[in-house]
Order: C-alpha cells, then structure tokens, then sequence
C-alpha cells in the first residue's frame, strides 16, 4: 500500500511542480516572457531583478500554493494508519515538487530553482522550522540583496532544522535526509549562480522604493 500512496504523491507533487509561477505571470502581467530577460530563466531571483520584489511576492505566492497541494496531500495519504507517518509525506511531497519545479517536463526540463517549494514545504511539516528558514533567507537578502544565496541559505537550513525540531528520532533522520536532498536538488540547479557569487558577479535585486522607480523608468 505505502508504495503505491508513494507513487501517487510524487506524480502529483510532480506535475503541479511543473507549474511555473514566473512564467504565468511575466505571460500575463507584463506581456513578456521572463525566459527571455534578464539572466534568461524562469527563476524567481530573475524575476525579481526584471520586474522588481513587490511582483516578485507574487510569484512566490503561486509557487506556495502549487506546493501547499501536493504537500496536504501527502500529509492526508501518509496519515492513514500502518502506512508511515504525515511529516514524511509533506517532505517527500515537497522533494517531488522541487524536482517538478526545476526540472518541468512541460518546459523541456528548464524550469525554476526550487527554492519556494522548499520553503513551502518547511512550513507545512513544522511552522518553526518554516519561520527560522526564512527569517534566514530574509536577513540574507536584506543584507546582501541575492536573491539566489538567500534562498541557498534558506534550503541548507532545511535539513539541520529538521533534525532538530522533528520529535522522533527515526522520523527526524529521515525528515532531514528528505530536506537534504531537495536542497542538493536547488544546489545543483543554481549552479551557475554559486559561481557567480563566488566571482562577485551576482546581479543583486532593488529593495522597496528603487524596485518601484526602476519599473516606472522601465515602462512596467
């Protein structure tokens, strides 16, 4: 039974992964495709150093939800008794659409970075440890205004939270290994990005009033 429940939740945790919230509303919104500006892809870091933070929430928004799904999901198929336990589920929910969101079959495998279904994720299996990661991910994009290494630092939060706010010892093993992989899964997609912080070269995003001004010069 539990591999089958399994196999249900990762096909569905899959395809709504695949739905791109970047490329939906740059579609929409702007009449642009963000594929096409910027660093050229459909990541949310992109997004917002095209069109600004405050659109840039969003994004982040449709990308919650799409994850918030699968992981309720999860969490109701893994609560039935004698198959495992809810946390897990959510997890490994969220691996599933971490994978769909960076790896999206409908855009020939080029998607976003994951990093907003991890956060999703972290704040369905416990609000903790949802809000350290991002309170973590906030205080790195206010100070260094990346927003890829923000949220590569809120993805290698994941897994030590996890090992210390799941109860159970076997549980919190495998909640951390599951955190563990989806933030290998973020790692390698950004790896471009890890380069450029290193060389220094990493754009950095406009905050609050500039992000404004630079749409309106924009013509957004």
């Amino acid at each position: 039974m539990t591999p089958v429940l399994l196999s249900v939740i990762a096909v569905v945790a899959y395809l709504f992964g695949g739905i791109n919230g970047s490329v939906l509303l740059s579609r929409r919104v702007f009449k642009k495709d963000i594929r096409r500006l910027g660093s050229r892809n459909a990541s949310l870091a992109n997004f917002m150093q095209v069109f600004g933070t405050q659109m840039g929430a969003a994004v982040v928004g449709v990308d919650a939800a799409k994850t918030l799904i699968p992981g309720l999901l999860g969490m109701l198929l893994m609560s039935i008794p004698g198959t495992g336990y809810p946390k897990i589920g959510v997890l490994f929910a969220g691996f599933c659409t971490v994978l769909g969101d960076c790896f999206p079959w409908r855009y020939r495998f080029k998607g976003n970075m994951g990093v907003t279904c991890c956060a999703a994720a972290l704040w369905l299996t416990d609000w903790r440890i949802g809000l350290i990661a991002c309170v973590f991910y906030g205080v790195t994009l206010v100070l260094s205004r990346m927003v890829s290494l923000a949220g590569l630092v809120l993805c290698a939060a994941g897994p030590i939270l996890c090992w210390c706010f799941v109860p159970v010892e076997q549980l919190c093993g495998q909640a951390g290994l599951l955190a563990l992989l989806a933030a290998c899964v973020v790692a390698f997609r950004q790896r471009a990005a890890i380069r450029r912080i290193v060389d220094g070269t990493e754009p950095r995003v406009r905050l609050g009033r500039q992000a404004n001004d630079r749409m309106k010069n924009d013509g957004f």
